[in-house]
């Protein structure tokens, strides 16, 4: 279980984050291995998973065997993950060719989180501005929103793309002042109210010119992230590759989050990161890296 520090201090309404847990599953059959991340967070503020209990689920089960366990999503798919990246690369086949990717390279986004001051916020968007990233998201919370979202829009001008994202930090009373953000002409506000308040959510989006984004199936989607290092870049890459894929997601460059990453790096190019095509996801951990920043190890073993 990798711990990698920031580059940066990372703060949303959640909280700082000033480094990043990560865990690594590694699955090994007789003619193959694959390798997953799970997303979950240090603990269960942004998410009921946190990655000491995703680290006791993957080490059930896989598949359907893990059906009788409820949720943890993010457990499950780190585990899945290992299981068809071993699975593709026994195919020589990438994880975008078996998602169904369409696109060889995908625009790159930038999460940017909630600052001490405007100035500092304007630096930090004009250098990722000019590293190359196509779309701006700026965290929002009660106190930080009109006027940093106003100083952007203001000095980057209305040819940015930019949308906000609140990590579920309002409430329903305060519709009128989230109005306030349809002067911005924002691509969205993601999650402005609790994760489960899908009539509050209805209510807003009528009260809103500015498009709500939530996690539901059937739309036009972006690809979101959790700060993953190399291979969770790897599966975000193929998966903002599909085609109902329409916006920028979060899938930036390595070196926006980590000076060294446990893969090969993500690098920008003119705005985008290219799709991994060799088999599975991909890449592999350089063996250096996490020898030195890992700080548990368990293994289990299928009888």
């Amino acid at each position: 279980m990798p711990s990698l520090p920031l580059v940066t201090p990372f703060r949303t309404s959640l909280g700082i984050e000033y480094e990043r847990s990560a865990l690594l599953v590694h699955v090994t059959a007789s003619d193959a291995e694959g390798r997953g991340e799970c997303v979950a967070g240090a603990d269960a503020g942004y998410s009921s998973e946190y990655v000491e209990g995703a680290e006791d689920v993957t080490a059930r089960t896989v598949g359907p065997l893990l059906a009788a366990v409820k949720g943890h999503r993010m457990a499950k798919a780190a585990l899945e993950t290992a299981v068809l990246d071993a699975e593709l690369r026994s195919h020589a086949m990438s994880f975008a060719a078996g998602l169904g990717a369409v696109a060889d390279r995908v625009p790159s986004g930038v999460s940017v989180g909630i600052m001490d001051s405007v100035p500092e916020l304007l630096d930090a968007v004009e250098g990722y501005l000019e590293q190359g990233h196509v779309r701006i998201k700026l965290k929002i919370e009660p106190g930080w929103d009109l006027a940093p979202v106003r100083a952007v829009r203001e000095r980057f001008g209305d040819d940015t793309l930019l949308q906000v994202d609140a990590n579920a930090a309002y409430a329903r009373a305060d519709a009128r002042h989230l109005a306030g953000l349809d002067a911005f002409d924002l691509l969205l506000i993601e999650q402005p109210l609790d994760e489960e308040d899908l009539l509050g959510h209805a209510a807003l989006a009528r009260s809103l010119r500015t498009p709500i984004c939530l996690d539901a199936p059937g739309v036009p989607v972006w690809c979101g992230g959790m700060l993953e290092p190399g291979l969770g870049r790897a599966g975000n890459a193929a998966l903002a590759a599909l085609p109902n894929f329409t916006l920028p997601g979060d899938v930036s460059a390595s070196d926006r989050y980590y000076t060294t990453d446990i893969t090969e790096p993500f690098v920008l190019r003119d705005g985008h990161l290219t799709v991994p095509t060799e088999p599975g996801l991909g890449v592999t951990p350089i063996p250096s890296v996490p020898a030195e920043v890992t700080t548990a190890v368990s293994e289990s073993r299928r009888r």
